[in-house]
């Protein structure tokens, strides 16, 4: 990797992630490393990432992540979380495919799987109360990471590696 290169990367990988966590904690946004998770998706896809696919498929991640802790924290309530939670995980993962293969047009589900397992440990670390502002910064904090990190870092970094003439 020549120096260009390297610097290029620090740039996008390392300089547009430190300006959205000054961001993040000026709005009050907790969960702001969730970004990194959709701007790893956005880098392992490369040249073959849709942003617009993966903006739903991120949305719609965190919808399922809400509604499968929700329904294992009412049903815990009256039953064992041992038996509750890998039955409803078991069950709502394979609706969760289905759905997708339902709308493929539209989703992929690699990033619905990344996002939900993200939504599922933010919303996790939560009270039900708090669920709803969470959800919608874990939803922000990921579209974040891919439009300002992925998109806008490759970008950013495909201008510094042009080669001038």
């Amino acid at each position: 990797m020549n120096k260009k290169e390297i610097i290029a990367k620090i740039v996008s990988i390392s300089g547009l992630p430190a300006i959205w966590c000054l961001a993040a904690i000026l709005l009050g946004i907790g969960p702001a490393p969730a970004a990194m998770v959709s701007a790893t998706m956005y880098v392992i896809y490369g040249k073959k990432a849709k942003p617009a696919i993966m903006t739903v498929s991120i949305i719609l991640s965190v919808i399922f992540a809400y509604c499968i802790v929700s329904l294992i924290g009412a049903l815990t309530a009256n039953a064992s979380p041992a038996v509750v939670t890998p039955l409803v995980l078991f069950i709502g993962v394979g609706i969760i495919i289905v759905i997708q293969e339902l709308l493929k047009k539209f989703t992929d589900l690699p990033t619905i799987l990344g996002g939900f397992a993200t939504g599922m440990l933010g919303l996790t670390m939560v009270s039900p109360d708090a669920m709803p502002k969470m959800g919608i910064e874990l939803v922000i904090a990921m579209l974040v990471g891919l439009w300002w990190i992925g998109v806008l870092g490759d970008v950013v970094m495909g201008a510094m590696m042009k080669e001038k003439k």
